[in-house]
């Protein structure tokens, strides 16, 4: 019996159908694995606490950590007792991070107290209270604002430091030049007026 020929339109159908299957196939296999590369792309956020991060932003204002890096610790030289035991500065706020009421262009107001302290090398330290915008933000007691200083009668300076915050010592931290004309506070989440930082440029020293 002698071969009989198909249709050309079977031969185009049948191909047709077969390029259709093909297509779905591919788009198939991009949509999967498009789907399956979302799903394992990290999530911004930190397992500790819950909350976004996305790296190099400031840590949770108002809570968390102090806001901002630390500051470059200060070289304190060791000096004698100098004669005034009381000095008085003002600053004027340059920056602030957190939620305290405190604004650029706010003023502060540093009382330093020099005060016999045998375990301390030079012989003293420096008792501080700090209050900017009628907000005392460092040495709110008389057990707190204590930090190792250098002072000077003439001309009148004072340089010292207290690095940590309350989660380490107790208190806020202080940092404190008037020769750079420099004063840097922060504390973190567990102090009293929670996490933030203020630099403010000294103008007056008395």
């Amino acid at each position: 019996m002698a071969d009989k020929k198909m249709s050309p339109m079977i031969w185009i159908a049948a191909g047709c159908g077969l390029l259709s299957i093909f297509g779905c196939c591919i788009a198939s296999g991009v949509a999967f694995y498009a789907y399956g590369a979302q799903s394992e792309e990290p999530m911004p956020f930190d397992m500790g606490g819950g909350q976004p991060d996305f790296g190099g932003g400031t840590p949770n204002l108002g809570g968390g950590i102090a806001p901002g890096p630390a500051p470059s610790p200060l070289v304190i030289p060791m000096t004698p007792m100098p004669s005034i035991r009381t000095r008085s500065i003002v600053a004027s706020v340059q920056s602030v991070a957190g939620t305290v009421p405190v604004t650029p262009g706010s003023l502060c107001y540093v009382i330093v107290e020099v005060k016999p302290e045998a375990q301390v090398p030079a012989g003293f330290w420096c008792k501080s209270t700090v209050t900017c915008n009628g907000t005392v933000l460092f040495g709110e007691t008389e057990t707190n604002g204590f930090f190792p200083c250098a002072a000077y009668d003439s001309p009148a300076a004072v340089l010292g430091e207290d690095a940590e915050t309350t989660g380490s010592d107790g208190d806020a931290s202080i940092q404190l030049d008037t020769n750079r004309r420099t004063l840097i506070l922060r504390d973190d989440a567990t102090g009293l007026r929670g996490a933030f930082r203020i630099e403010a440029q000294i103008t007056e020293v008395h």
